[in-house]
């Protein structure tokens, strides 16, 4: 009767389903615990039949970005606290967009009546439009604004009821209008964003002209190429001539960092004017060392058929501390030096026995060359034992701050063969000892096996003579 009432429970247990999943598209998911949390252990088989998960604990789902193909039956096989064998589990994940925005969209026109072009965008909203700027193919920023002109620009008014409209006039375009453009109207609630292109035939007749003009939007990043310190805020961003659907950033180590406007946390939060405005950036409050290599940005498009775009950078992080080691002539040499050269209240040094001592108090041996008001710590040893030769510990107190910073050197200086001079002859005269040797041997071994050789030749003639010729019969 137990054994029956434990299969019955298993049956059970197997026949169960965790719970449904429902999934945003393009969203990214990081150890998201799925099924019984108790699990001891877990496989995990997506729809497509490949394992997801095959570790010990509950069932765990991380995915860089969520697509169709995440939809379907996802398959688990966990081994319960009590039991020996593993059971069946399933659920279902629906794959959902995200919910419709009720913002309306901006509408833009491009008109050329040589050598004139008017640029307009206009959007459905009772809300007035309060202002409304234009920036030009290199970022420049035009205010259209109501009886105002300058240059090759005047202000163009055309609304309707219902209907809020701003635009400018370009008379005589030059190489620098040509390209792509970016609308931006402020309204009392809300900020709208439209792209318009600026490709004038007349004006690019010119073939180095026409090669210059960027026609086709692209990702270009606003982030250079740039050292940083740890702890220090970080904001990377990219920007594109045209809207946005989503975006990520793509760290040296492969992790993803999916960002939307709004996107706020004590890790990370976006930065831009809008993922309609086509600007997608992060801010970091504080980065690793290990953080330091290539990152890049991507962006996908409203358009599903179009191919992510992405842009690379390096970002360098800092340690508040390097430290090394290193032999000077006869001397080594153990230096600190603090990130940014603030002044220090000390320096600390400790070898690996754990024998330590400040900048002001070295021991005897010892020589402080430290520059404590430029971040720099320094001692030499004059004659450094096998003991002073391994790892030392730097640790420095910036004036001002509580903390201390700390930092080991990563390498083992190798000690030179003891007994000087003398024993380097050693060893000379004992390598062209052993070369003799076996140059000898191997002369002796040579001079036998030819010996032998000859001797067999000369045996194999001996035992292998002419038969003799038969002499003619002699007359009867």
């Amino acid at each position: 009767m137990r054994w029956f009432i434990l299969l019955c429970a298993a049956a059970v247990v197997n026949n169960a389903n965790a719970q449904n999943q429902i999934w945003e598209l393009n969203s990214g998911l990081t150890d998201v615990v799925v099924g019984p949390d108790t699990a001891v252990h877990c496989q995990l088989t997506n729809p497509s039949g490949s394992l997801a998960f095959d570790d010990f604990g509950p069932c765990r789902v991380s995915i860089d970005r969520v697509t169709e193909q995440h939809s379907g039956v996802w398959t688990m096989s966990i081994i319960q606290q009590n039991n020996v064998l593993a059971v069946q589990q399933s659920f279902t994940v629906q794959v959902t967009s995200a919910a419709a925005d009720s913002k309306p969209t901006v509408s833009t026109s491009v008109q050329q009546d040589k050598p004139l072009i008017m640029l307009a965008c206009s959007v459905v909203s009772a809300d007035v439009v309060t202002a409304c700027v234009f920036r030009d193919p290199s970022g420049r920023v035009l205010q259209a604004r109501q009886g105002v002109s300058e240059d090759r620009y005047s202000f163009i008014e055309s609304s309707t009821a219902g209907v809020q409209s701003c635009g400018i006039e370009i008379n005589g375009p030059l190489a620098s209008d040509l390209g792509l453009w970016r609308c931006d109207l402020q309204t009392n609630t809300d900020t709208y964003f439209g792209h318009l292109s600026v490709l004038c035939p007349w004006a690019m007749q010119d073939p180095e002209i026409a090669a210059s003009v960027i026609a086709v939007p692209t990702l270009t990043s606003q982030t250079k190429d740039q050292v940083v310190s740890e702890g220090d805020s970080v904001t990377m961003s990219c920007s594109i001539q045209t809207a946005i659907r989503y975006c990520y950033f793509r760290a040296r180590n492969g992790t993803i960092f999916n960002v939307r406007p709004g996107m706020t946390s004590s890790s990370m939060e976006y930065v831009g004017a809008s993922l309609e405005a086509g600007e997608c950036g992060v801010r970091f409050p504080s980065l690793l060392a290990t953080d330091s290599g290539t990152w890049s940005c991507h962006v996908g498009f409203p358009d599903s058929s179009e191919d992510e775009q992405h842009v690379q950078f390096s970002i360098q992080v800092q340690e508040p501390i390097s430290a090394s080691q290193f032999v000077e002539g006869n001397e080594l040499v153990v230096e600190g030096i603090v990130n940014g050269h603030p002044a220090l209240d000390y320096c600390r040094f400790v070898r690996i026995d754990g024998q330590g001592f400040t900048s002001e108090n070295v021991p005897a041996g010892y020589t402080d060359s430290s520059a404590l008001s430029q971040g720099h710590c320094m001692i030499r040893v004059a004659s450094p034992t096998i003991l002073e030769h391994h790892p030392w510990t730097v640790v420095a107190k910036v004036q001002g701050q509580d903390t201390e910073l700390a930092q080991s050197t990563d390498h083992t200086i190798e000690m030179p063969p003891p007994g000087g001079p003398l024993t380097w002859w050693i060893y000379v005269l004992l390598v062209v000892t052993l070369v003799a040797l076996v140059a000898a041997f191997a002369f002796k071994r040579n001079r036998r096996w030819a010996a032998e050789t000859a001797a067999g030749v000369r045996d194999s003639f001996r035992k292998n003579k002419y038969p003799e010729q038969e002499k003619p019969p002699l007359p009867a």
